[in-house]
């Protein structure tokens, strides 16, 4: 499993605003057949060029499945069926140390630890063909 976080700007909120444009190739991902949860307090908002009125935009929230907590069903989903988790940090933390704990491994991998207090993860399967360009973003 690979992990990305991205920095947003309005926790209190409950909006994630990008501070970089997420590219377009992510958009198609999170479109696509994959199955995808959202945390019920995240709202995703990315800037420009896209908007909360863009067609794919409103499919990926309007599509994804919403929860409260994380699970070892929900680890699975990730690590073999092709299952996307946008969440806080922390979620994307707490799977880490479960994932770790329980094989005494992890296939996680996390950006450097010099995030701003407020953070969006999306863990992804390894397979995930565009994890090189959220990584670089």
């Amino acid at each position: 499993i690979g992990a990305a976080a991205m920095v947003i700007s309005q926790e209190r909120q409950g909006i994630a605003e990008f501070t970089q444009p997420i590219a377009v190739e992510t958009y198609t991902f999170l479109q696509g057949k994959h199955t995808k949860k959202i945390r019920y307090n995240l709202f995703i908002k990315p800037l420009a060029p896209s908007n909360s009125s863009h067609p794919v935009y409103q499919q990926i929230n309007q599509r994804a499945e919403r929860h409260f907590s994380e699970n070892n069903e929900l680890i699975e989903k990730i690590k073999y069926h092709g299952h996307v988790l946008l969440a806080w940090k922390s979620q994307v933390q707490y799977i880490i140390r479960k994932e770790s704990s329980k094989v005494r491994r992890c296939g996680f991998s996390e950006e450097a630890q010099g995030f701003m207090e407020y953070n969006v993860g999306i863990p992804f399967s390894k397979k995930f063909r565009y994890g090189y360009l959220m990584n670089d973003m």
